[in-house]
């Protein structure tokens, strides 16, 4: 079975939609991913990414070639993950190191600064 056949025709029938059913499709697929990726145990930032990847312009192209508001939130997107992932790394680095001070220091110097 040839599958580039199945996605010229879905590529096809998506791009004669209007732009307000596609970014309602978009939509759905926001809400969508993360309670699926719940029910799979896997994290929803992973689920989002793979569902960009899909729906992004080189599997199907739901936006077509000129873009720029789906370009803008794909950047935004990314920032948003860089944002995330730091702040989540720093602050399991943060309250595990004030963990680890807080069980071998004596309580009276439990609260220096160095």
């Amino acid at each position: 079975m040839n599958y580039t056949h199945i996605l010229e025709f879905i590529q096809h029938y998506i791009l004669t939609l209007s732009a307000l059913a596609r970014f309602s499709i978009a939509l759905a697929m926001l809400f969508a991913i993360p309670r699926l990726c719940r029910r799979v145990h896997a994290p929803a930032a992973v689920g989002l990414l793979v569902g960009g990847i899909i729906v992004g312009p080189y599997v199907l192209g739901i936006f077509g070639q000129d873009r720029p508001i789906a370009d803008f939130l794909g950047e935004l997107g990314k920032l948003l993950l860089m944002f995330l992932l730091a702040w989540r790394s720093t602050w399991t680095y943060f309250v595990a190191l004030a963990t680890a001070r807080s069980a071998s220091a004596s309580p009276r110097r439990r609260f220096r600064c160095c």
